[in-house]
């Protein structure tokens, strides 16, 4: 099979963003006694940062979108739906947990 014909450039620049932005995002938490340390201005480029970062992969969400009918919540929902044997064990879980709940049956 020819993987170029099936991952297209942008789509695989929004997962390198993606896996970038996560490994940026586990940085983070993993040294947040260091960001403690910034001043005002500091806090504000950072979080500004964060703001952009975030911003660019939605957008590459949204062209992915638009132009390859990517759509990962749809796909892992339409996935669940064709699993039956997924699905009713979700299914009986959730019944053990709540067994008062409206939905358990």
């Amino acid at each position: 099979m020819d993987i170029s014909c099936k991952f297209k450039p942008s789509f695989i620049a929004h997962l390198f963003n993606g896996l970038i932005l996560l490994i940026a995002f586990v940085y983070f938490v993993y040294n947040l006694s260091e960001f403690d340390k910034f001043d005002a201005f500091q806090s504000i480029l950072t979080l500004l940062l964060v703001s952009i970062a975030i911003g660019i992969h939605c957008l590459t969400h949204l062209g992915l979108e638009i132009y390859y009918d990517y759509d990962p919540i749809n796909d892992i929902s339409t996935f669940l739906k064709n699993r039956k044997d997924l699905q009713e064990k979700f299914e009986n879980l959730f019944k053990k947990r709540h067994p008062n709940s409206i939905y358990s049956n």
